[in-house]
């Protein structure tokens, strides 16, 4: 018996070892896929996150960038009046209320003077000489990629975005930027998240310049051994390359909106090892536990890995579509996966929400800035001619009449020399006022620049558009305005002819508008 038992006993022992290295042999491959997969998931989640909230985060500077660049006075600000200059710089600061963020907001021209508000120009300043000047102007039409640099007294990182002002002959007169902070950004890139010691994530320009980093000793410059090529031949992808004698896999994704590309790596030797580990573990446990093992093992696999996987999801899809996700539906295993998922969504729900919404407000009061006046809140210049354009491509169709009424404020300097420009911007507000209680509501009134109001008066013959601006200019002329007493306007009205380009027609208003200040003022001529 005991040569037998002997028997049984090599033969289990030996039955037991084939079994663990079949095991081993067949489930090597899996889990080699499976932490290779696991990897993949963190990078692809990880980096879809950061892309989201820098987008998020950049946006609101781009429309803000977008706006200024077509404001004409800011385009001409290096031409106009010390006052005129101080208004600019008040629109400046506007804009730098509406978000902390910004650090400055400034102009540099041609002639190397700097507008900005909050910052004294060295001796010798050149604003063509700056780097942030140069990048704007070789992208020309474009904002530019933007320009890294450490401020001398706060050691604060800062970004600045630019785009060329181009005037009305087409030509570049100077660059309006935004310097924001990169601190927070920053703050977030350094964070750990997730099970990977060696992963982390960084923002690059398109020829490999360092934006965003977690090591601050590498931002402004070029990294070596980048796979740039593959970075901006695709959207997005994956890919494994070699630095510093290690291998790197990593994700990438190209944020269209400036033309920088976000790069999520790892070590791919740190992703083998929970495959070794996983290995070994086996080794020990399989000789004794072999059947119950793969019961255990698939029960454990779907509720740890799979589920928790599949909620989190599910959970980003909602938080992407902005709908709250219940406490209920929180419920992550108290694991690595459940630690990974717990952080991607934290970071998913409380920035990338925060910052939708904040986008979305943000961009509902840029609108209200760049259609209408600030001072009163009638359409601006450029509202106006793209309604007008509108009108002019509805008369081409259905041959509609339209007439166009253009007025100026008579000798409106000697009341701001006078009375001061508070009293000033009183009687422009008071006359739009009066020109909203004299029109149909058909009509569409616009601020045109200065003391200068347009109306747009649709369907509407030029003797009929004569009855509404004598109209106009009999209420302002018997309106008594508070110190200043009276204000009278002189105008131009025209009606729109077949064939007219807009140019045209604005020349011709504003020949009518002269030829009522010529002949005496106070009038409108037809």
């Amino acid at each position: 018996m005991k040569g037998l038992q002997r028997q049984i006993f090599y033969f289990s022992l030996g039955l037991s070892f084939f079994i663990m290295l079949t095991f081993v042999l067949l489930s090597s491959p899996v889990f080699y896929k499976y932490e290779f997969s696991k990897g993949d998931i963190f990078l692809q989640q990880r980096t879809h996150v950061l892309a989201n909230y820098i987008e998020g985060f950049f946006s609101k500077f781009i429309v803000m960038i977008e706006y200024l660049s077509k404001d004409p006075k800011v385009i001409k600000a290096y031409k106009l009046s010390e006052k005129d200059k101080i208004e600019v710089l008040k629109h400046f600061y506007t804009f730098n209320q509406i978000d902390p963020t910004i650090k400055y907001i400034y102009a540099g021209y041609e002639d190397d003077s700097l507008l900005i508000y909050n910052y004294d120009t060295p001796e010798g300043y050149k604003s063509t000489e700056r780097p942030w000047y140069k990048e704007a102007v070789r992208y020309s039409s474009k904002i530019s990629e933007g320009v890294v640099y450490q401020e001398f007294g706060t050691k604060e990182w800062l970004v600045a975005l630019g785009k060329a002002l181009v005037d009305e002959n087409h030509k570049i007169v100077g660059v309006v930027a935004i310097d924001t902070s990169l601190e927070n950004l920053l703050k977030v890139f350094r964070e750990k998240i997730g099970i990977y010691e060696t992963a982390y994530s960084f923002v690059i320009k398109k020829d490999g310049t360092v934006l965003i980093h977690p090591d601050e000793k590498l931002l402004g410059k070029k990294m070596e051994n980048l796979p740039l090529r593959e970075f901006l031949s695709n959207p997005e992808g994956k890919v494994e390359f070699v630095q510093d004698g290690l291998t790197k896999i990593a994700y990438y994704k190209r944020l269209e909106i400036l033309n920088w590309v976000l790069i999520t790596v790892v070590d791919k030797a740190e992703l083998l090892m929970p495959v070794l580990v996983i290995i070994g573990m086996s080794v020990m446990m399989i000789g004794s536990i072999a059947f119950s093992l793969g019961w255990f093992v698939s029960y454990w696999l779907t509720k740890h890995i799979t589920s928790p996987i599949n909620l989190l999801k599910e959970n980003l899809l909602s938080i992407s579509q902005g709908i709250e996700i219940p406490e209920e539906f929180r419920n992550y295993p108290k694991n690595e996966i459940g630690v990974i998922a717990k952080e991607i969504e934290k970071l998913a729900s409380t920035e990338l929400f925060k910052r939708k919404v904040e986008l979305e407000k943000l961009t509902e009061r840029l609108k209200v800035f760049a259609e209408r006046d600030f001072l009163t809140q009638l359409f601006n210049r450029f509202k106006f001619i793209e309604e007008l354009k509108k009108e002019i491509n509805h008369y081409n169709r259905y041959k509609t009449l339209f007439s166009l009424i253009l007025f100026d404020l008579d000798n409106f300097k000697v009341i701001n020399d006078t009375y001061g420009h508070d009293r000033g911007d009183y009687v422009l507000k008071e006359v739009s006022r009066l020109i909203k209680e004299n029109i149909r509501q058909t009509d569409l009134p616009a601020r045109w620049g200065g003391e200068e109001f347009v109306i747009l008066c649709p369907r509407t013959i030029k003797e009929e558009a004569l009855v509404i601006a004598e109209r106009i200019r009999q209420s302002i002329a018997t309106y008594p305005f508070e110190e200043v007493g009276k204000v009278t306007i002189s105008g131009g009205v025209v009606e729109y002819q077949q064939g007219m380009e807009l140019s045209a027609l604005l020349k011709k208003v504003d020949e009518r508008l002269y030829q009522a200040k010529r002949s005496g003022k106070n009038k409108i001529v037809l």
